[in-house]
């Protein structure tokens, strides 16, 4: 009747921990909830019951359908199959925790009554919740009761299932639902997606609309004229009936017959590649969407196409940007015609899109969408809305049109806990609101595998696989933590949510949101540290004035020996206005990016352009050499013997990036093996995606020239999240997307590295753009690594971007300023000489200063000042950045300097132009101080590397 598995173990229970050392059992029949998902109303009675294995099935959707049918019979009343408990059990015992491990309470039932009706609980308040029963012998023995659990099978790669026992059944007691809860949250689901069970979970988490995703042109129009629309009727039909009024069309795949590229080769991961271009005709699309509209007027919202974007940065659009605004502006006028008031959002984007995006709207697109639809996490509207302006076009409304909430991948780094998870979820839509998103899309509802069997996963070299859904799945429909403290952020609003205003505490360890909606106001606030803090003081004078609850909804005791846990929110319901009225408002984001200090003393150029032709050939008089002259001793090495020698050069274009790389050596050594190849003779270079200096952001490759002939590796990029580029290389691995060739010649090799732009994702060039690079030469000379070359650093004994240098577009070195062009401005004296600008500062100045006009520069190039100086007081620059819309910004370039009467003293700073800038000038100054300085030299160059 059982099956015994002896494990020792600890359990892992989200963010707690509970030592169970007892024995495991995994008994012939299974545990199951009374209610849709584990997913009980506040109010409730939750129950779970043993159901006979023959009410399942192994086949997953079979035996939801059974469980759904099942519970149907347990709601009406009827008669259900029981199962039968083994004769020697005398009890089963069920204990539940909250989401910290710790005990809420625990019950015991009878074998008997186990089998008949179950064990039940009232729970005192909602929340999320998780059980775990043990089985009591007549012989005292206690085990618990465990499920097997089976792997799915790889997206790229085919590997072999695992089986885990898994012995916590998760469930939520959701808060109720508010009256006029408004259309501002929805979830995206497949056409096809019927499943009774998790179809009833829609409206009791609180989302109001659904978007499909997708609707499949390619698939429900086969053949012209023959539309198929049995699949997404069955799911509206269901839909409708459960309360859902308001839907999203996300329209994408062109049938075969009617692509302008039907024999395309390859598929996939979501559908043969045909599908992803253009059609040949747009008046076939048209003709379709308007078949659309005609069946299905209550889809007001229709989304052209999904994530399209430049040819091969996307497996759903492998046409031109051209071809998109074609489809976007017959689309939209399609839909304007038949339903005026229907709201068009063009194919929603990521943020690595805005590149594409400012080619379609510089192709014209801007007229032909009402909504931006951007997909993600992180999603900051501005940079779009900067574009539109650039073409005299408003900004746009914005919805988060996929909101990867917790979207995982096996290819990622250490998965956080589920409680983390939930909490960088609620940051990131609270910073979503603050940016006036208007509408806010979950992905997904189910999808990928399940956190257990991540490192199966990763052994096997699966690194796609997403682990994304709000519900698990295996071994049956349950909530994630994430979805129970979403659906009580949900409940807690009543209409559109507006963010009022962010507040900080203790040096922005504490922080407040104070959000509005038409059932008043509610403030949720949290801490940032690692460890229980108590709240600050101006925190605990407003939790004294109300009923403070945890963000799944259980009320809190907010007294004076209350502490705010790490990672996880709380929320005060109608907050003391008089309280909230001392506090300061803060700007910027919610969550503050840990400042890092990145290295400003090394700085180079790229050619905008390519270096080779498509046969690696170099292209005469592109190169812009820089010099490769620091040698670091590996750790236990001595230096002796001759280094290596080097010089690169680097280029940039909208096909990707070119490096030439030239090593004189004496000696070549590479004999090892790929995952260690930086121990022999190779090159290593970096790109910091992001340019923050974050060590996630880094894009990692060494080239080298094996046995087995000239090799490019990929070792490190940033987690792939949303996006599902067409051509990418998963690290670590051999460059799918790029092209190397090596010549050696006597002493010497010379590298010629091409990497397209798919395989340096997340990393968008953008022209005019500083980029941070970084480059090393390592050397063997046969007795190991000895050491290696640098230009600039953060590559060799540390991962650490922040050390990378700057790239900048190669301009023409000119003098753009000099002494001459210096002006006076002051309440003291100056001698503006042709050689000497001597300034006096009487007592009681307050600022003397020397300054340039106001000078045209070229945005995202380097500039570099110098001058010499002397005097008997302190001295600073800065450069005054006039912005496109007229303000002045400063830019400090040199800090306060003390200066001597008797010697010169040489200054000199290289700064980058920010974006949209108009003008800058140079100003050298001093500031309270009295005495003299004199100025000579100056001057103000472009095109300088250093």
């Amino acid at each position: 009747m059982v099956k015994i598995k002896l494990l020792m173990s600890i359990l892992l229970l989200l963010s707690g921990f509970i030592l169970y050392a007892t024995e495991t059992l995994e008994p012939e029949f299974r545990i199951r909830g009374n209610k849709a998902g584990n997913l009980w109303s506040f109010g409730d009675t939750v129950n779970f019951r043993a159901l006979p294995l023959d009410v399942l099935s192994d086949n997953m959707v079979v035996s939801t359908r059974k469980l759904t049918a099942y519970r149907k019979e347990l709601a009406a009343g009827k008669a259900v199959a029981t199962a039968t408990m083994p004769a020697d059990w005398v009890g089963i015992t069920g204990t539940v925790f909250d989401y910290h491990g710790i005990k809420i309470a625990e019950h015991a039932v009878d074998t008997d009554t186990f089998s008949r009706s179950g064990w039940s609980w009232k729970p005192a308040e909602p929340g999320f919740y998780s059980i775990i029963f043990t089985a009591k012998s007549k012989f005292g023995e206690v085990k618990t009761l465990s499920e097997s659990m089976r792997s799915g099978s790889g997206w790229t790669v085919k590997i072999p299932p695992a089986v885990i026992q898994r012995k916590v059944h998760d469930f939520a007691v959701l808060t109720p639902a508010p009256v006029g809860r408004g259309v501002g949250f929805g979830l995206s689901l497949r056409p096809v997606y019927r499943n009774e069970e998790a179809l009833k979970m829609i409206p009791m988490i609180g989302f109001e609309y659904v978007r499909f995703h997708y609707i499949p042109w390619y698939q429900m129009e086969k053949t012209k004229g023959k539309i198929d629309w049995g699949p997404l009727d069955a799911t509206v039909k269901m839909l409708r009936q459960l309360g859902i009024k308001h839907f999203a069309g996300n329209i994408w795949g062109t049938p075969k017959w009617a692509s302008s590229n039907p024999d395309a080769p390859g598929k996939s991961i979501r559908q043969d590649y045909y599908a992803a271009y253009a059609p040949a005709k747009l008046s076939n699309y048209s003709d379709f969407q308007e078949a659309l509209i005609r069946r299905y007027p209550d889809i007001k919202y229709w989304e052209v196409w999904n994530e399209p974007h430049f040819p091969g940065q996307s497996i759903f659009w492998r046409s031109s940007p051209e071809e998109f605004v074609k489809l976007q502006k017959t689309a939209y006028a399609t839909i304007k015609k038949l339903q005026p008031d229907a709201t068009v959002w063009i194919g929603g984007m990521g943020m690595r899109y805005l590149q594409f995006y400012h080619k379609i709207m510089e192709l014209g697109v801007g007229n032909s969408f009402d909504v931006l639809p951007l997909h993600g996490r992180d999603i900051d509207p501005e940079p779009f809305n900067e574009v539109n302006r650039q073409f005299g076009i408003k900004p746009k409304p914005w919805v988060n049109g996929e909101w990867h909430a917790v979207l995982y991948k096996t290819g990622s780094n250490a998965m956080p806990s589920e409680a983390r998870l939930a909490y960088n979820m609620m940051l990131d839509l609270l910073e979503s609101l603050r940016n006036k998103v208007s509408k806010v899309t979950v992905w997904a509802w189910t999808q990928g595998t399940e956190r257990e069997f991540i490192e199966h996963f990763r052994k096997h070299g699966e690194k796609a696989v997403s682990i994304g859904g709000m519900l698990r799945v295996h071994p049956c429909y349950e909530p994630r933590m994430a979805l129970a403290v979403l659906s009580a952020f949900i409940n807690n609003f009543s209409g559109q949510i507006s963010f009022l205003a962010h507040y900080a505490f203790a040096d922005r360890l504490q922080q407040a949101a104070l959000l509005e909606s038409n059932g008043g106001k509610i403030l949720y606030f949290w801490q940032n540290s690692d460890k229980p803090l108590k709240p600050a003081p101006q925190l605990a004078v407003m939790l004294q004035k109300g009923e403070v609850r945890s963000w799944d909804g259980r009320k809190v005791k907010a007294n004076a020996s209350f502490m705010m846990r790490p990672s996880q929110m709380y929320m005060l319901k109608s907050p003391d206005a008089r309280i909230i009225a001392k506090w300061t408002k803060i700007n910027g984001k919610i969550v503050a990016e840990k400042k890092i200090v990145l290295n400003r003393d090394v700085y180079g150029n790229y050619e905008s352009g390519r270096l080779f032709d498509s046969q690696m050939n170099i292209i005469a008089n592109q190169q812009h050499w820089h010099s490769i002259n620091r040698f670091i001793t590996m750790p236990g090495k001595t230096l002796s013997g001759s280094v290596p020698e080097g010089k690169f050069a680097l280029a940039f274009s909208d096909e990707g990036m070119d490096l030439l790389v030239e090593i004189k050596d004496h000696k070549h050594v590479q004999n090892y093996p790929q995952k260690k190849i930086w121990d022999g003779d190779s090159v290593q270079f970096a790109i910091d995606a992001a340019g923050k200096g974050r060590s996630e952001d880094r894009i990692l490759f060494n080239a080298a020239l094996a046995k087995t002939g000239p090799l490019l590796m990929k070792h490190c990029a940033p987690a792939m999240i949303g996006d599902l580029p067409a051509r990418y290389t998963y690290p670590p691995g051999e460059v799918k997307y790029g092209k190397i060739a090596i010549e050696q010649q006597p002493g010497m090799l010379i590298y010629k590295i091409h990497i397209s732009r798919d395989d340096l994702y997340s990393f968008v060039y953008q022209k005019g753009k500083p980029i941070r690079f970084s480059l090393l030469v390592n050397d063997n000379n046969g007795d190991g690594r000895k050491g290696y070359l640098e230009w600039s650093s953060g590559i060799g004994r540390n991962n650490a971007p922040e050390q990378y240098g700057t790239m900048t577009p190669y301009i023409k070195s000119k003098k753009i300023a000099g002494q001459k062009d210096l002006t006076f401005k002051g309440g003291g004296t100056a001698d503006l000489g042709s050689v000497i600008a001597k300034v006096n500062a009487p007592n009681g100045s307050i600022s003397e200063s020397l300054r340039t006009p106001l000078l045209k520069l070229t945005e995202g190039t380097a500039y570099h000042i110098s001058f010499s100086a002397k005097g008997n007081m302190k001295i600073r620059a800065f450069a005054g950045i006039v912005g496109n819309d007229g303000k002045t910004t400063r830019m400090n370039l040199i800090k306060p300097q003390t200066l001597v009467p008797s010697s010169w003293r040489t200054l000199e700073h290289t700064f980058i132009v920010p974006k949209n800038t108009r003008r800058v000038y140079i100003c050298i100054f001093s500031w309270n101080e009295h005495g003299f300085f004199e100025v000579k030299d100056f001057s103000l160059k472009s095109g300088l590397s250093k």
